[in-house]
């Protein structure tokens, strides 16, 4: 962990090494960044190409892939396409 970033008065973002950002809620931070840990510990979240882990809907977390792994993630929807032609 790089430090806490505070956003608006209201709520903080984590700042990771690697450039990664975990956006958390208003409300319920410790909570979402709980989830964050597990998450990461089921899948190796941290381990991936990915820029920031957004927390602030509970109900729907939103991650947003860094440079390549948004490139692949769009030549394997090219290859989908091409093979249901």
């Amino acid at each position: 962990m790089r430090g806490l970033i505070r956003q608006g008065e209201r709520r903080w973002d984590v700042a990771l090494t690697g450039d990664q950002v975990i956006q958390l809620p208003e409300t319920g931070a410790v909570e979402a960044l709980e989830r964050v840990l597990a998450m990461d510990e089921a899948g190796d979240l941290m381990g991936r190409d990915i820029r920031i882990i957004d927390m602030r809907n509970p109900d729907r977390p939103t991650i947003r892939l860094g440079d390549e792994a948004f490139a692949y993630l769009k030549t394997l929807r090219g290859l989908e396409q091409g093979m249901s032609n």
